[in-house]
This record gives C-alpha cells, structure tokens and sequence, in this order.
C-alpha cells in the first residue's frame, strides 16, 4: 500500500499485476483498479502512465501524490532522516 507505478502506456505492459491466488492459480489483471477491486490491495497506491521517468515527467508527478507515506519517528532517528516527511522513493542520501 502506498505504492507508486509506472507503464508507457495503459496497454504496456498489457497486464497491471498478477496475483498468485492459491488453488485458483494466477490471476492478472489489466488496471490498479481491476487489482484493488478484486484483491483490496493497493487502496493508497497510484499508478502513473504514459509519460517519461523525470522530473517533469512521473517523478514530478509523484512529488505532489497523496500515495506519499510518513516517515515515522523510529525509523527517521534510526536513519537519520527527518520525522514526519513525505516521500515517494528513497531518500537522496545514501543510508549508512
């Protein structure tokens, strides 16, 4: 949950996921909503189609996306990144 993706196109690639459903077997699904709807996952995640992985592109979209989640406090102080901060990907600075 919380999760940020991306495809060229709503077509590419033709299948969203697919999800491993025990005696059912594997079941795909063409859209983040068709996935949500049939497993419940994914209800705070985004997915971001069609435009190129830069700045103005997906990453730039992603920047201002509510799918961002707060860092909490313990694993901030154990990181040393700041309490609280939305973030979509990792930090720019390398965890030591």
């Amino acid at each position: 949950n919380g999760n940020a993706y991306h495809r060229t196109s709503p077509k590419n690639p033709e299948r969203f996921a697919c999800w491993a459903n025990g005696k059912k077997g594997t079941e795909s699904f063409p859209t983040l909503t068709t996935f949500r709807n049939a497993t419940g996952q994914d209800r705070n995640s985004t997915v971001v189609e069609g435009v190129p992985i830069n700045a103005t592109g997906l990453l730039g979209r992603l920047a201002t996306s509510p799918v961002a989640r707060s860092l909490p406090a313990r694993v901030a102080r154990v990181t040393g990144q700041p309490a609280g901060v939305r973030v979509v990907g990792s930090f720019s600075s390398a965890l030591g």
